[in-house]
């Protein structure tokens, strides 16, 4: 189900970086978060599971509120530990603009 590595996770968290970017900077507003999501599914970052009678139970790990018919979305494998890995780099980058990292 939807696997990769953290590095693979990685470059696919820097095109949508990327796409975002573009998108915000082309039309100046908000990024429409259907946009967002599609574009995520697009790159692997998010998978999209069938629920059946067989897999929902196990599916609760990922969608709370899921029943047979529906579909679960999740991050794909290795997503969370490359999201993991950069948070040092973004809490660190928050703090510079709020003034709080010197260089």
């Amino acid at each position: 189900m939807g696997q990769m590595t953290r590095e693979e996770a990685n470059a696919k968290l820097l095109l949508l970086g990327a796409w975002a970017f573009g998108e915000h900077r082309d039309w100046m507003g908000d990024i429409d978060g259907g946009s967002l999501q599609d574009k995520m599914e697009e790159l692997g970052l998010l998978v999209r599971v069938p629920v059946t009678e067989e897999n929902v139970m196990t599916l609760h790990e990922h969608c709370e509120d899921v029943s047979v018919d529906d579909d679960c979305l999740h991050a794909a494998d290795g997503v969370d530990a490359a999201l993991t890995a950069l948070r040092p780099i973004a809490d660190a980058t928050r703090r510079g603009a709020q003034g709080g990292v010197t260089r």
